[in-house]
């Protein structure tokens, strides 16, 4: 079995014709996915050399599903879309403590779609606690 870090289109496309089809990792997971725009290599591939030639590889995809503005962020419904199995994580809102899923960008920074950050920058937030509009 294949193991490695994948950093491009072109290393994961030269792992997959270096290795014999039954050498395939057994799993490919990606991280971050929100990153990929669309139009970005990454679902392309999983469509056309995974999926549509039945090559048998796990796939896990994490990613937010919505970007600050609670819009749907990137590729990433585009992963859910094709998945067998989707799982919705969740986390405390940090303003009342009840079920948060949305990401609130703090005021005073960056309107740009991606803004990489942590708790400086960002909080957990539920619906009713995320107070930037949808645009």
């Amino acid at each position: 079995m294949t193991t490695g870090f994948i950093n491009s289109l072109d290393d994961l496309r030269e792992l997959m014709d270096r290795t014999d089809p039954h050498q395939y990792p057994a799993l490919l997971a990606i991280d971050e996915a929100q990153l990929f725009y669309p139009g970005d290599w990454l679902f392309d591939f999983i469509m056309t050399e995974l999926l549509e030639k039945n090559v048998k590889i796990d796939v896990i995809i994490s990613g937010l599903a919505t970007d600050f503005q609670k819009r749907p962020f990137n590729q990433v419904p585009n992963f859910m879309a094709i998945a067998n199995h989707n799982l919705a994580l969740t986390t405390k809102c940090f303003k009342c403590g009840g079920v948060a899923n949305l990401t609130y960008r703090k005021p005073g920074l960056s309107k740009e779609v991606i803004l990489i950050g942590d708790l400086k920058e960002y909080e957990a937030r539920c619906w009713a606690c995320h107070d930037t509009p949808y645009k």
